[in-house]
């Protein structure tokens, strides 16, 4: 089987990038105790006043997800495992297929890893979506 250091070198960065993708799916809304206001208002208006406090949130520059810190964390273990194969490669005569096969499975490893610590967005996040909502004259009661 004849693979071409160019294709293994791209595998890193292609897994890194599908790793970063799926785990930005995964967001967090709040819920809503259904008083009289969330009533009156009727649920396509709550989704308007939760999508707007969404957006207040991020742009006072809280994290909507853990998945930014996860993406960051599996870039640099990737990094760490080319750095390890491409020298263990070189010793062994073969540095670029030990570097793609070093960053990959340092990249997974950690991307794994970090989606099991991945509880959803961070505390100021939550913290600015909920004043918000009670602002407009809802009651938040969790995150789902």
């Amino acid at each position: 089987m004849n693979i071409s250091l160019i294709s293994i070198t791209k595998l890193p960065a292609l897994t890194i990038s599908i790793m970063v993708l799926l785990s930005a799916c995964a967001t967090s809304q709040p819920i809503l105790y259904p008083n009289e206001h969330a009533k009156e208002v009727g649920d396509k208006q709550a989704r308007i006043d939760i999508n707007e406090c969404t957006k207040l949130a991020k742009d006072s520059g809280a994290s909507s997800s853990s998945a930014d810190e996860v993406a960051k964390e599996t870039a640099g273990s990737a990094s760490e495992g080319a750095a390890t194969g491409a020298a263990t490669g070189a010793v062994t005569g073969n540095a670029g297929t030990a570097a793609a096969v070093g960053a990959i499975s340092r990249g997974m490893g950690q991307f794994f890893s970090g989606m099991r610590r991945n509880k959803g967005p961070s505390p100021a996040y939550k913290e600015i979506v909920e004043r918000c909502l009670i602002d407009k004259g809802y009651e938040p009661v969790g995150w789902k």
